[in-house]
């Protein structure tokens, strides 16, 4: 995919969706807050 993607002029997309799947969750859900 991040291959393909610069053939495709979109490597800099791709690199930030694939960063953002590498990590745990970056938003905060407080759990007496769940709904």
């Amino acid at each position: 995919m991040i291959i393909v993607s610069n053939d495709l002029e979109c490597l800099s997309e791709v690199i930030t969706i694939v960063s953002m799947l590498s990590v745990p969750s970056i938003f905060y859900k407080p759990k007496d807050q769940l709904q």
